[in-house]
């Protein structure tokens, strides 16, 4: 801190000295921030409100989260030169902070509940401890030998190791069977472990599936390499791959034209292009010649184990290449037999690892009365730190969750939870928690847990500030920081700061209009008539119960249900991937059904669900390149009589294939700096500023603005610069209706939230086509939303419907599941207390049925104050007639 700090803002009433009860910022500019000062109290819960885009996140993360990192690596001793300074003028009292976002960090399959948590960590310990294993001679279960470490016997053993064809000696310990005298191998933690050798299934090494690469999908042979002929690399990647096979191609004096179509190709060059310079094939015939070291002079991996490598961190990259099955000599558990019949307690670790949170909690506290007395201290060892760890868990509302779930399997808000119940178990006091809409995916019978978890954390002396839009949440803060007035530029202002009676008492605070708000409703749904239903049949997918559901066509249908109750898993893992094989002929399998009967009604589906867009935080995908926006802005450039003058096409404007891209940074704008123990920071390229290409690209100008500089603009600047621009103008008008004004042309996919992913595909998707007979599945897109964006959303969904489409939305937002024409609600309870359909209707009968959850609180919703609601359907007008009774 500055010793003689003096604030720039003229209407600043707060103190430059520090204050220990709260954090002081003076002269936030971050973003669209627009020099403001605000506090945050501390040891409070505190509210970050406001419309999206106007400045929640830039305060939160961007400036917070940010200057807790560089300031913590200066505390080390360490050069922040390479780390980026906040905009702002100066932080008093800024304390540690934990960020905790909904973006996804890992997305190796292998990586689960269980050992993110290290629940499955402390499990594998308990069972190599006290697991009882089959004896081949006599057949009987074997417990492992507790105290008797003297009478285990030691062999010194060659072991291959499993990443190469190098061997170790490692010790294995034996120890006599009770029954018969056959000598055991004594168990040990990496016997349950997939991504250990000893525990490993020796057929798919701990996968749990075979998987191989259909080489028929790989190419099309009536093109050439350079033209795209191999499917699976993009045109930046071919461009790149071709220099490193003609690199090979001289190295190794073999012809190789990548100018020939991939058809016309020797089974020799095929078999190169296929497993590269170790195909035992290829390297025969070039027995005498030493490979290249690098891979720029031709050290070629070749595209079969490029798929495989690529598969094993980005999956959904190489669907449509890769052949998946369960591995049968595992029973697709990936472990070996040994790791995967071992008991405690009568179960085998594969089947713990099946129950849900709190099955496996009771699973826990029962084996006390299941294990032997000589055993109850080894036990006490390991049952203390798994419920623990696991109540933690069921607190946030994960109860549902498997320890084998894989994590990029999760929502963004179950990932943000499953980091929340981290910090927990930390333990730590005076830390600043930034979370970001953790009520997202969050029944609003569940946000009573979350309300107690952000509680425990202030009353450990913490500071909890939150990214919220549930007003119910909201006016359980202490203190609430509300942004605004609007969006993006017309943003980044702090419209009222204090209590939330304060900032329902503020006129000019969108947020405070709505918290004012009586919970009365008016609306006058629409009965929509269903002549056809697409009706599934015997739908078993993990937990449901064999349940038979029928979707209305040309419906407003909502998907309803506490968190884990099998919504999801019937729309997307049942009827998304059925809809897809029958229209599609995807290779997907289906979840577990009998029979689905109505499919043909439809034409095509699409599914808009929360993905992350990108895998990495590399600025390569961005919401211009996603959307197709940035291939008609090229052509625009490329049309310009300068551009043409200088030989520029619409690809010499491409940051990803261009020859004018800036050499630094090869056109990313951005370098990456390794911090070894932290994560990487990602900072401006200092060759070109950001600018991404050479300054003879840049000077090619349309209306003033370069290609960069256009990037740069945000949605609502955009539609201003592109009116008359039919193609671009439609579209961006299109994001702005969905609530993405906010976003600039080059934000990086990969920082999207989950809600902003969502809409950024529902907007893409809309300006393709005006098409009837479509299936949208759509997952909670009121994510990010406030509740004044909701309306403009719900507009959009009930054109498609209008438009004799048919919209299914898993939500649990009360003023969506209020406007549906058809609620299907699942339940009762969550994981196998679950996967039933407990009510079927519109809101008013959702809502008069005693037996549904949702009905209990959309009954809240519909009639406040207790008001009673009386309806009588009118068959010959289609219409809804209410009466309100006195109020009870």
């Amino acid at each position: 801190m500055a010793k003689h700090f003096v604030c720039a803002s003229p209407h600043c009433q707060l103190p430059v000295a520090l204050q220990s009860d709260r954090i002081i910022i003076h002269d936030a500019r971050e973003h669209n921030l627009k020099n403001i000062c605000f506090a945050i109290p501390k040891k409070k819960l505190v509210a970050l409100t406001g419309l999206s885009g106007s400045g929640k996140s830039s305060i939160a993360f961007g400036i917070l989260g940010q200057e807790c990192v560089r300031q913590y690596l200066e505390s080390l001793g360490m050069t922040t030169d390479h780390v980026p300074k906040a905009k702002v003028g100066t932080i008093l009292g800024l304390s540690p902070s934990i960020c905790i976002s909904q973006r996804a960090t890992d997305f190796n399959p292998r990586s689960t509940v269980g050992t993110k948590t290290g629940i499955l960590t402390i499990l594998r310990n308990m069972f190599a401890a006290m697991g009882y294993q089959l004896c081949e001679r006599c057949g009987n279960k074997v417990k492992q030998p507790l105290q008797d470490a003297h009478k285990l016997t030691t062999v010194i053993v060659e072991e291959k190791l499993k990443t190469s064809f190098n061997t170790k000696q490692i010790e294995k310990n034996y120890f006599s069977c009770s029954h018969c005298g056959e000598l055991l191998e004594k168990l040990k933690m990496e016997h349950f472990s997939l991504n250990a050798l000893a525990g490993s299934c020796a057929v798919c090494k701990g996968a749990g599936e075979v998987v191989s690469v259909d080489i028929a999908q790989l190419f099309d042979e009536t093109k050439s390499l350079a033209q795209g002929g191999v499917k699976a690399w993009d045109a930046a990647i071919a461009k790149y791959k071709q220099t490193i096979i003609l690199a090979a191609s001289r190295h190794y004096q073999f012809p190789f034209d990548p100018n020939s179509p991939i058809g016309s190709y020797t089974q020799l060059q095929k078999n190169f292009l296929l497993y590269g310079i170790q195909c035992p094939v290829f390297a025969k015939q070039h027995v005498g010649i030493k490979p290249p070291k690098k891979v720029g002079d031709g050290n070629y991996e070749g595209l079969i184990p490029y798929l495989m490598e690529l598969y094993k961190t980005d999956p959904d990259k190489t669907s449509a290449y890769i052949i998946q099955q369960p591995c049968s000599a595992c029973e697709n558990t990936g472990l070996g037999k040994l790791g995967r019949t071992v008991t405690v307690g009568s179960n085998t670790i594969v089947e713990v690892s099946n129950l849900s949170l709190s099955e496996f909690i009771n699973w826990v506290q029962m084996l006390e009365q299941r294990v032997a007395t000589d055993e109850l201290a080894v036990l006490a060892a390991f049952s203390n730190a798994l419920e623990e760890r696991t109540a933690n868990l069921i607190e946030v509302g994960l109860d549902y969750l498997t320890l084998n779930r894989t994590l990029p399997s999760l929502s963004g808000g179950e990932s943000q939870r499953l980091k929340l119940a981290a910090a927990l178990s930390s333990g730590l006091t005076g830390v600043l928690y930034i979370l970001d809409e953790p009520t997202t995916g969050l029944h609003p019978h569940d946000t009573a847990k979350l309300l107690s978890t952000l509680h425990k954390l202030k009353a450990a002396d913490n500071t909890v500030l939150v990214i919220e839009h549930d007003l119910d949440v909201i006016k359980q803060m202490d203190y609430i920081i509300d942004m605004g007035p609007g969006r993006g530029t017309q943003g980044g202002e702090v419209v009222i700061a204090g209590t939330p009676a304060e900032v329902i008492a503020c006129k000019h605070s969108v947020t405070g209009q709505h918290l004012a708000k009586a919970s009365e409703i008016t609306f006058e749904p629409q009965l929509r008539r269903c002549d056809k239903a697409i009706k599934i049949y015997g739908a078993a997918e993990h937990n449901l119960k064999n349940i038979d559901v029928s979707i209305p066509l040309n419906h407003f249908v909502v998907m309803t249900g506490i968190s884990g109750s099998g919504k999801s898993t019937l729309v997307f893992d049942v009827l998304d991937k059925a809809a897809r094989k029958q229209l599609n002929h995807a290779r997907e399998i289906p979840g577990k059904h009998a029979l689905i009967e109505g499919l043909e009604y439809i034409e095509r589906v699409v599914t808009v669900d929360q993905t992350t867009l990108g895998k990495t935080k590399s600025s390569r995908s961005n919401v211009a390149t996603y959307t197709k926006l940035f291939d008609w802005i090229r052509d625009l450039f490329a049309a310009l009589p300068e551009a043409k003058t200088k030989n520029f096409t619409a690809n010499s404007f491409s940051f990803n294939a261009s020859d004018e891209r800036c050499d630094n940074c090869n056109g990313a704008g951005t370098i990456e700096i390794d911090l070894a123990f932290m994560p990487e920071v990602e900072m401006e390229c200092p060759a070109c500023n950001g600018m991404r290409f050479t300054e003879n690209l840049l000077s090619i100008k349309l209306q003033g603005f370069n290609i960069a500089e256009i990037l740069t603009m945000t949605v609502s600047d955009a539609l201003l610069f592109f009116v008359g621009r039919k193609k671009i103008y439609e579209l961006l008008k299109l994001m702005a209706r969905v609530g993405l004004e906010h976003l600039t042309l080059g934000q990086s996919t990969a920082t999207l939230s989950g809600g902003e992913a969502q809409r950024i595909k529902l907007a893409a998707e809309l300006a393709k086509s005006n098409r009837e007979n479509t299936l949208y599945l759509l997952d909670e897109p009121t994510t990010g939303l406030h509740t004044q964006e909701i309306g403009m959303l719900l507009t959009i969904l009930k054109e498609l419907v209008a438009k004799r489409n048919t919209v299914v939305v898993i939500e649990h937002h009360l003023n969506v599941i209020a406007q549906a024409d058809t609620i299907i609600d699942f339940g009762p309870g969550a994981g196998m207390s679950g996967g039933r359909v407990v009510a079927t209707g519109t809101p008013h009968e959702v809502a008069a049925n005693s037996d549904s959850l949702t009905g209990q609180y959309l009954q809240a919703y519909l009639y406040p104050f207790h008001k009673r609601l009386r309806y009588d359907l009118l068959s010959d007008t289609k219409r809804y007639s209410h009466r309100l009774n006195e109020t009870i």
